[in-house]
């Protein structure tokens, strides 16, 4: 009679062998590697042990210490959820580590970056927000990486102020507003650049909130003008904002004013040299000239202006 060897044993040279640890009987007289998920640390098994909960094992596994999946920790084979503030993604018979700085844990199973605008540290389950009016480039670690924006203005990881009327920033960081030089201005706070003042306007200080109009009697035919040009001798403007030489009007035949002039009345009588100037006639009375320094009066039905000799 042939003699057969019994659950957990194999034959081999006529002699009956113990299953190896991490196989198991599955019948009279012979071994299984125990599947994944399951171990036998004994020789002689008739079964495989499965895993503890959340953790695994390779096919054959002779050891009793299962891994933990991903997700979960522990280096007893008993696994756990990573808490907060942490993940594991490989299996593995290890704890669950801190998120890095700069990330956070979404999951059980990763670390995420935090976005821009955001920071953290080490084991953070979210990140922070930067202030208000400021910025920060994706996975920062702390506050002081959350800078001003442009137009505001403050150290690094503070309270970022908005640069004043008058006044502007161009870049974000910790530096300081800077005043609007002549011919430009900043109407509002928070400005990034200072403008030009348009053509027929003008800044003539450091600093200007508002352009204001070239006045009368002058006009700017140029953008970011800090001064305003006059109206030529001979001409004058009564109207602001002109943006054109040509807007100054020429005073009347025989007459001329100074730079400038802002009306008509500045338009006098031009008199040869050694000559000065009448007050426009009253009554209707026009002087003339008859001889030299003999003058004759007479009733006119106009009145202009004319030269006396000095």
């Amino acid at each position: 009679m042939q003699c057969v060897c019994l659950m957990g044993y194999y034959s081999e040279d006529s002699a009956c062998l113990g299953c190896p640890a991490g196989e198991a009987g599955t019948s009279l007289g012979s071994c299984a590697k125990c599947s994944a998920g399951f171990y036998s640390d004994q020789i002689a098994s008739t079964t495989c042990t499965q895993c503890q909960a959340h953790s695994t094992s390779p096919v054959g596994s002779a050891s009793s210490v299962c891994l933990c999946n991903a997700g979960y920790g522990g280096i007893d084979g008993e696994c756990t959820a990573c808490a907060a503030g942490k993940s594991k993604s490989d299996v593995a018979a290890t704890q669950c580590p801190l998120c890095a700085a700069g990330k956070y844990s979404d999951s059980v199973t990763s670390c995420v970056d935090c976005a821009v605008r955001f920071y953290s540290p080490a084991g953070a389950s979210t990140c922070t927000e930067c202030q208000a009016n400021s910025n920060s480039a994706a996975q920062s670690i702390s506050v002081e990486a959350c800078t001003c924006n442009s137009g505001h203005t403050g150290e690094n990881g503070t309270a970022c102020d908005a640069c004043i009327s008058g006044e502007y920033k161009g870049a974000p960081g910790n530096g300081p507003c800077v005043v609007c030089e002549t011919g430009k201005a900043a109407s509002s706070p928070a400005m990034t650049v200072c403008v030009n003042c348009e053509a027929g306007k003008y800044a003539g200080v450091d600093g200007a909130v508002i352009c204001a109009e070239c006045g009368n009697g002058k006009y700017g035919p140029s953008a970011g003008s800090s001064v305003c040009s006059q109206c030529a001798a001979g001409t004058y403007l009564t109207t602001t904002g002109a943006v054109l030489s040509s807007a100054c009007k020429a005073c009347p035949a025989g007459t001329s004013s100074s730079l400038g002039s802002v009306s008509l009345d500045a338009c006098i009588s031009i008199c040869p040299a050694g000559f000065t100037v009448c007050v426009l006639c009253e009554n209707y009375i026009h002087v003339l000239l008859l001889v030299p320094h003999l003058f004759h009066i007479r009733t006119s039905y106009m009145c202009v202006h004319a030269c006396m000799r000095a």
